[in-house]
């Protein structure tokens, strides 16, 4: 019985799994966008984009993003803002219109990357563009030189950047920060995944489906996929740090579940086994690698239970010129 009731359960779970999949398909067909502005540049001739995609309950743009948007208008790339927000007051509009080329918005469905596709819609002439980033306001930063890490990046030799990838279920450059270069940009399989890409409504069927697969597809078309903090990179730099910490006599000063948890830590590295790269080493690549951004779910949520993230404040001002008030600001507003 207990063969067959896997089976009803692996049958169903499929079944339900393409029905999604069918009903994506539908939405993603259905007209998406409920209103666009054009910004003040909207009529600027740009050579490199970014499209960044923002979502807030009450539609309202905080100043850790408009500080975002400062940093990649710095760089050179004109802003397609698009927002899932319920609501998008006027006054958000008139603060974004300085900064952005086009704003619009949508509804809420299919995540970031459906925003992503919209989005990208509506560049126009994208074979023509040098450079494309798609960010989201899920992150703080630039924590460090937007302009100064983009300048030591050469076209050459990478078609696909991002800040921190992931082995978690399958590879994957992780989709708050992805930068493609001219390339990737040109390519069948960059086209083809853009176009086809659903209105998923589901988180895991939008990792499966979205940072995975894209990341699988340029793959195979042989494309060059970099990024600031190689995950495999980043693990090993744990391995020696932690060994020393859990065989340190000052061990017994911490509480047993952060033992624990660390421990876990250093056991899964030793083995292989996959950790969410922006959570489980946040501390570490910022004071070491100079990672650009710090996941707000991290501080918001930790859904991994890390430990010392409450010090996320005295490693953003001991390592960073990052004003950590943008952060807390934000904070207080939940």
């Amino acid at each position: 019985m207990g063969a067959i009731s896997r089976r009803i359960r692996a049958l169903y779970n499929k079944a339900n799994w393409y029905s999604s999949l069918a009903i994506s398909h539908l939405r993603a067909k259905l007209p998406n966008i409920r209103k666009r502005w054009q910004g003040d540049r909207f009529s600027t001739p740009a050579k490199k984009h970014a499209v960044f995609v923002h979502f807030d309950t009450e539609g309202v743009i905080h100043d850790y993003v408009i500080k975002y948007l400062d940093d990649l208008r710095d760089c050179g790339f004109e802003i397609t803002f698009v927002t899932n927000s319920p609501e998008m007051p006027d006054e958000s509009v008139a603060l974004l219109k300085p900064l952005c080329r086009l704003i619009v918005h949508r509804y809420n469905s299919g995540y970031d990357f459906a925003a992503y596709r919209d989005g990208i819609r509506q560049i126009p002439n994208l074979d023509q563009c040098e450079a494309l980033i798609l960010a989201n306001d899920s992150v703080y930063g630039p924590l460090f030189s937007l302009k100064d890490e983009l300048a030591g990046l050469d076209p050459e030799t990478l078609d696909v950047w991002g800040i921190t990838d992931s082995w978690e279920f399958n590879y994957h450059v992780q989709s708050y920060f992805m930068l493609f270069f001219p390339r990737a940009l040109r390519s069948k399989a960059f086209k083809k995944f853009w176009k086809r890409f659903p209105n998923l409504n589901n988180k895991h069927f939008v990792i499966k489906r979205g940072e995975i697969r894209l990341a699988q597809r340029l793959a195979r078309d042989k494309l060059r996929i970099k990024v600031q903090c190689p995950y495999w990179e980043v693990a090993a730099d744990h391995v020696t740090p932690l060994r020393s910490f859990l065989s340190a006599k000052t061990v017994d000063k911490f509480s047993p579940l952060q033992v624990r948890w660390l421990q876990d830590m250093e056991d899964k590295i030793v083995l292989g086994i996959p950790l969410n790269p922006s959570h489980s080493f946040w501390e570490r690549v910022i004071r070491e690698r100079g990672c650009l951004f710090l996941k707000r779910e991290l501080i918001q949520k930790n859904p991994l239970s890390i430990p010392f993230v409450w010090r996320w404040k005295d490693v953003v001002d001991e390592c960073t010129d990052y004003d950590s008030d943008l952060i807390s600001r934000h904070l207080h507003s939940l």
